[in-house]
């Protein structure tokens, strides 16, 4: 929720950057959405207090740490910062009212402190996979529109190929709106945009020729097993693009740009009106709707209600900036081409005077919208909060910016540090940072000396010290003064030298190195935490940026004493929670420095490791557990093969429902013998519905028999009796593996005109429940294969 609804990414960026399924984070999001009652319901939690501290330890989702420490806080009576900036936030996607921290805690909001790309069980068929169009697309033979994800055939490795080595070779064609060939079209790859971080400047890959075509190979590393994104420019267009899921066909790409393109023509003036030369505007991220119709997106917004999130309903299909930028001139205006029309585009405006920030502009003409973003809550005593959307031709009051310097140096030698990053931490004019938005950052010179602009006057203000990677000294936290004036603020550094932490990481099966986001936290009792004040309360997704390299060699910092190195999540190894080696871990969360550990299905290894006082390093080899990897069939009650059919794969306490198999062969990875999982299949058209028994040994092979699914009956009525007509009640099961309830497929069901509805292939002998914000209804008693039960006349009960 907090990705996707606080720090603007698209879903696909959201679950690359979580590690889970496209469909996952669907799930995911949905629920999250809903009111609190309903989701705490599904756990089974009461809105206590005691229950909100025995919460901490929940495996159902991920928090950012800093909003842990900080509920925990909250539980007590007081009410600081990162709550009523959660309670601001996740209030504009959904109902975060009094009881904000328990579903902070308990996972409701669903952020994972992942550092890598995961996912469950993989459909490994090797099909090819049908584009995935937007919202009210219309099939097309091959254009794809912006936007579109094209998923998986396969792993990344056999995205590559063959006869690619180290390059991905990308072919297709770029048509225009009438679907003709686009000759002279400028071509473009890059990792998918996760967030709206710091704008890149991209280098075009080739052009296309008199027929539209193009061919172009990229480094393999450019993309590091995430999703990419290839794009086209043209002039007299808007751009166009495709994003490609790992393992995607790339062989085969058509690329359609918008016909028209809505030029944005802007003047950025100070608060008290006067205009600001010299300000550089990039775009930083374009979001398009399906067919580039913003109709349904303004008509939502009319009917906004506390818990909805247009962008992320009508708004889709995103993409970065492409290097798209200006600067003010001496009368504060700029002009960009290229966009498209219809669209939305976030600007970042950097300059000298102002404050660094963003803005959303819509490429169509028009008046300025103003949208309310979220209610407000008296008891946090904080306002209701809007969002401005700009029509195309605009003019925008920037607040001013206060400089900020200093000195970083070695605290026992006094020597200078060069090469250290100062980077905006925290915000006085925004309580909960977006890690996209707040790109204001400076490197110290060869005298250690720096020079911050970006961050606003007032109170609040926090900077963060993050050294280069050969520079053994761990990240500094420190406030920011604000007294009255634009002159500068100092704030100065003297950091202690750490230890270096190196090792190896590789995978137990097959010993060979892996590549993923490792980390080191100190433990909570270790005593030489105080000679690096600073090194607190340090949250976000990535506290540091570092990564095994391809040997599987690693080399973090470290302090003297009891720490631990821990290892994100991967697509192909269990999670720590699912070990039993020393690896493993089956607490919630650790309590450790710079932030809280959890919750820990988040990574795939925690390592112990105790670095002693004035040795230069000391080493760590971690392993990573791949689990089980076999392979299976359906077929049907006739012993034939079924093809078409879903399955929901259970795995460390969260699912997935995946896309229609082509085929009636599976593979399934990652697979925790000592903890077996449900993993369940549903065929819709045929009413079939299939339960996995795993093999006896890893690479096995197994058969699943198709039977027919139970279908339930009913009519849902309102609390004076009266037919519930058209409403739309969610779907969801609890499988034997999982605490709560999961999606279901379908995920939501309608009653009909007398409220009736009917739900077909059920798995028998499972609990369900319908899920309204207004009550709930389990059932699940007495299903059985190919049977009708009619649940009669029935009502959702509230509170529950």
């Amino acid at each position: 929720m907090v990705l996707c609804c606080l720090e603007g990414l698209t879903r696909d960026e959201a679950a690359a950057r979580l590690g889970v399924p496209l469909t996952t984070l669907k799930s995911q999001l949905d629920r999250g959405r809903q009111k609190l009652a309903g989701a705490l319901t599904r756990r089974g939690v009461a809105l206590g207090v005691g229950l909100l501290l025995g919460a901490v330890t929940s495996p159902a989702g991920a928090c950012p740490p800093r909003l842990v420490a900080a509920a925990l806080t909250a539980a007590s009576g007081a009410a600081p910062k990162g709550v009523r900036a959660l309670a601001e936030g996740a209030g504009a996607c959904g109902t975060v009212k009094r009881f904000v921290a328990a579903a902070v805690l308990l996972g409701v909001v669903g952020v994972a402190v992942a550092f890598g790309p995961g996912a469950g069980p993989e459909h490994r068929e090797g099909a090819k996979a049908p584009a995935r169009k937007p919202p009210g697309e219309p099939q097309k033979p091959n254009p794809t529109p912006p936007g579109t994800t094209v998923r998986p055939t396969g792993t990344a490795d056999e995205k590559v190929g063959k006869d690619a080595g180290e390059t991905v070779t990308y072919r297709g064609r770029v048509l225009g709106p009438d679907g003709k060939p686009v000759a002279g079209a400028k071509l473009y790859a890059e990792q998918s945009y996760r967030y709206t971080g710091r704008p890149k400047t991209l280098a075009d890959r080739t052009t296309t020729d008199a027929e539209g075509r193009f061919e172009f190979r990229v480094p393999r590393a450019l993309f590091e097993g995430a999703e990419g994104t290839v794009a086209a420019t043209a002039p007299k267009h808007g751009l166009g693009w495709v994003e490609l899921g790992v393992g995607a066909r790339d062989d085969d790409l058509t690329i359609r740009l918008s016909g028209e393109d809505t030029p944005v023509m802007g003047q950025i003036v100070t608060l008290e009106g006067k205009p600001v030369p010299g300000v550089r505007v990039t775009a930083v991220q374009v979001s398009a709707a399906a067919q580039d119709d913003l109709g349904p997106w303004l008509r939502a917004i009319k009917q906004k209600r506390d818990n909805d999130d247009p962008e992320w309903e009508h708004l889709r299909h995103r993409i970065g900036g492409m290097g798209l930028a200006a600067t003010t001139d001496a009368t504060g205006r700029f002009e960009l081409r290229g966009i498209g029309s219809n669209r939305l585009v976030r600007l970042r405006l950097e300059g000298p005077t102002v404050s660094t920030q963003d803005i959303r502009v819509l490429t169509r003409t028009g008046e300025t919208l103003t949208v309310k973003h979220w209610e407000g809550d008296p008891q946090f005593k904080r306002a209701p909060t809007f969002l401005t959307y700009y029509a195309a031709n605009f003019r925008h009051p920037a607040a001013p910016t206060r400089p900020i310097v200093g000195v970083v140096r070695d605290r026992d030698s006094g020597k200078p540090l060069g090469g250290v990053t100062i980077r905006g931490y925290k915000f006085a004019d925004r309580e909960l940072l977006d890690v996209g938005e707040a790109a204001v950052e400076a490197t110290t010179d060869k005298e250690g000396r720096y020079r911050l602009v970006g961050m606003p006057r007032g109170t609040g203000n926090e900077i963060l010290a993050v050294p280069g990677p050969d520079q053994p000294y761990l990240l500094c936290r420190k406030a920011v003064a604000d007294p009255p004036g634009l002159n500068p603020v100092t704030v100065d550094y003297e950091l202690k030298r750490g230890v270096w932490i190196e090792g190896k990481v590789t995978d137990t099966a097959s010993g060979r190195p892996v590549r993923v986001a490792v980390e080191y936290f100190a433990t909570r009792d270790n005593p030489n935490r105080r000679d690096h004040p600073g090194f607190e309360n340090i949250y976000g997704f990535f506290y540091s940026d570092s990564f095994s390299k391809t040997d599987g060699s690693y080399r973090v910092v470290g302090i003297p004493g009891a720490g631990l190195v821990v290892t994100g999540r991967t697509r192909e190894h269990l999670c720590t929670t699912e070990r039993d080696d020393e690896f493993g871990r089956k607490e919630g969360h650790i309590a450790a420095a710079p932030n809280f550990l959890g919750p820990l299905i988040n990574f795939t290894a925690i390592a112990s490791v105790e670095a002693k006082a004035g040795a230069e390093s000391t080493r760590r080899d971690v392993t990573l557990d791949p689990g089980w990897t076999f392979t299976g069939s359906l077929i049907g009650p006739d012993g034939k093969p079924v093809t078409g059919a879903q399955w929901l794969a259970v795995e460390s306490a969260s699912a997935r429902w995946t896309d229609k198999m082509e085929g009636a062969a599976f593979t399934v990875a990652k697979f925790n013998p000592k903890s077996p999982r449900d993993i369940l299949f549903r065929h819709a058209e045929k009413g079939l519905v299939g339960i996995l028994q795993p093999p006896a040994e890893n690479g096995g092979r197994v058969t699943v028999r198709m039977q027919p699914g139970a279908t339930v009956t009913g009519r849902l009525l309102d609390a004076d009796g009266r037919p519930r007509a058209g409403i739309r009640v969610e779907l969801w099961v609890r499988t034997k593996q999982t605490p709560h309830f999961e999606d279901y497929s379908p995920k939501s069901i309608v009653t009909d005109k007398d409220g009736r509805f009917r739900i077909e292939a059920l798995v028998p002998e499972f609990r369900f429940m319908l899920f309204h914000t207004e009550g709930t209804l389990e059932f699940g008693d007495g299903l059985r294969s190919g049977e009708v039960k009619d649940l009669g006349d029935v009502r959702l009960k509230a509170g529950q």
